[in-house]
């Protein structure tokens, strides 16, 4: 049932034209109960997406509070350019008490869209130079990049904590 309602999510989203994105302020939106996909669903988005197939799929730590957490990142031009700049350690600041981001010094390629919906733990790049990492999720109009999503996010929350924080970020192991 949740593969079928993640599908058909996927097909209304590329149904959506993909927009300009708005100020990093009012990227917030009413916070609201979402379910979060899992690998397989990310792989899944990635092949129909992307049409990655055969394409291994990259993984990343996040560090952060003392605690690691594992993500798998789409195959997309964003994630593989992100990649590249590992392993980095970045002072994330605090928004809307469901998000962490920091505004990288050079952009990222960008493929945005209407996500509809933010899960916890996604990892997506608003505008172009926007690191977004999500803690919970919510119900948003604004647009993103998809990066990657952490797999298992419990404890990402109390890991982030409430101001801002140094989050390290490295090639999966």
């Amino acid at each position: 049932m949740k593969k079928r309602c993640f599908a058909l999510l996927l097909a209304v989203l590329s149904a959506i034209l993909l927009t300009a994105c708005g100020s990093s302020a009012d990227s917030g939106g009413e916070k609201g109960r979402s379910v979060r996909p899992k690998s397989e669903d990310v792989a899944q988005n990635t092949e129909n997406k992307e049409g990655a197939g055969d394409e291994q799929m990259q993984e990343m730590i996040i560090d952060a509070g003392g605690q690691s957490f594992r993500a798998v990142l789409y195959d997309n031009e964003t994630a593989r350019a992100l990649t590249e700049r590992l392993p980095m350690t970045l002072p994330m600041e605090e928004l809307h008490g469901n998000e962490k981001f920091y505004y990288l010094e050079e952009g990222l390629p960008t493929e945005a869209e209407n996500v509809g919906s933010i899960q916890t733990g996604n990892i997506m790049l608003f505008g172009s130079d926007c690191l977004v990492l999500f803690y919970d999720g919510f119900d948003t109009s604004y647009s993103y990049t998809r990066i990657g999503q952490i797999e298992d996010a419990q404890g990402l929350a109390e890991a982030l904590g409430n101001s801002t924080v140094e989050v390290a970020f490295r090639a999966g192991e």
